[in-house]
């Protein structure tokens, strides 16, 4: 554990998502202002709720992330922006908080130290204070921008700057826009092996893998096989990290290690809690770019049909599931 902490600059994500989450639900219990409590994207749309204002979600057509591709990719290559773990950024930290971790600022698309400075500080214009629970000593012992109003980001035309993950197949025979669905998911950035461990067990942990829930990954292949036929659906493990693969050295080393099928930042932390909670789980992901250059794609022509696809297969996904 003590290796994983040591090794790992973004272990702070896993922690920092379920706290997000418990504080600003009760800052939705705030029944005058303009407070944004929330924010997620599904790969479609960008959608934030703002307290006073109920449960309802105001949604907008979501962007493409910005940061560093496996060599030969770009954005023009990339899947539009999804996940989670843009609730930390609500509460104020993550690419809020970005002077707060100049050492990983390149890996998120910054050019370093002076552009996490300057991000930070542009942040306070859009929020309503600062968080004394959490300071930043290189900022000149500052706290972290709490409370984002969304009449200001709308006077100021600022818009908060979200941290994210861009997701690559790890087999060659995966094609872009293919769908992934796990059969188990394991977090390849924890090593105990010193310990006598493999790398990717949890110490203690009665478990090396998180499973998927049988039913669901025969469900939603099946699904998808019918709603996407022009697609290959595969099935196979997930591997999760919290740190950016940009290596070829990396990669065959999760591949050797893992037998995996694609390596994101998420997918392991979310089948973790499922398993602690005895909650059935299954990860699906749409395969946005390769990692050996064997293929290129119109991003425009990608973009719409895993606009497609996606839709495709919840909409035909979550009936069969509430049978």
């Amino acid at each position: 554990m003590i290796k994983f902490l040591a090794d790992t600059d973004q272990f702070f994500l896993n922690i920092m998502m379920a706290t997000g989450k418990a504080v600003m639900d009760g800052a939705r219990q705030i029944t005058d202002g303009t407070v944004v409590t929330a924010m997620c994207r599904n790969g479609v749309e960008f959608g934030i709720r703002i307290s006073g204002m109920g449960d309802e979600w105001f949604t907008a057509p979501v962007n493409t992330p910005q940061g560093l591709y496996f060599t030969g990719y770009d954005g023009e290559d990339a899947c539009p922006d999804m996940g989670d773990s843009a609730i930390t950024e609500t509460l104020g930290v993550g690419g809020m908080a970005m002077i707060a971790a100049p050492a990983v600022t390149r890996f998120v698309g910054a050019g370093g130290y002076e552009d996490a400075l300057r991000t930070s500080t542009e942040m306070t214009e859009i929020t309503i204070d600062r968080n004394p629970n959490f300071i930043i000593p290189n900022w000149n012992f500052q706290g972290t921008c709490l409370g984002i109003d969304a009449r200001l980001v709308v006077e100021k035309g600022i818009t908060p700057v979200i941290n994210t993950g861009i997701a690559g197949s790890l087999d060659a025979a995966i094609d872009i826009g293919d769908i992934v669905i796990s059969t188990d998911a394991v977090e390849h950035d924890m090593d105990a092996s010193t310990f006598g461990d493999p790398v990717g067990q949890i110490p203690q942990m009665d478990t090396f893998s998180f499973p998927a829930d049988e039913k669901l990954v025969k469900l939603a292949k099946e699904v998808n096989e019918k709603a996407n036929p022009d697609i290959r659906t595969w099935t196979g493990r997930i591997v999760s990290g919290d740190q950016f693969v940009s290596s070829s050295e990396k990669k065959e080393q999760l591949i050797s290690l893992f037998d995996a099928k694609c390596t994101e930042m998420e997918g392991a932390a979310i089948a973790h809690t499922a398993y602690l909670n005895k909650i059935s789980c299954v990860i699906i992901r749409a395969i946005s770019d390769k990692a050996d250059n064997s293929a290129s794609v119109d991003y425009p022509a990608f973009e719409a049909a895993a606009i497609r696809h996606s839709v495709r297969l919840i909409e035909a996904l979550v009936p069969e599931i509430k049978k």
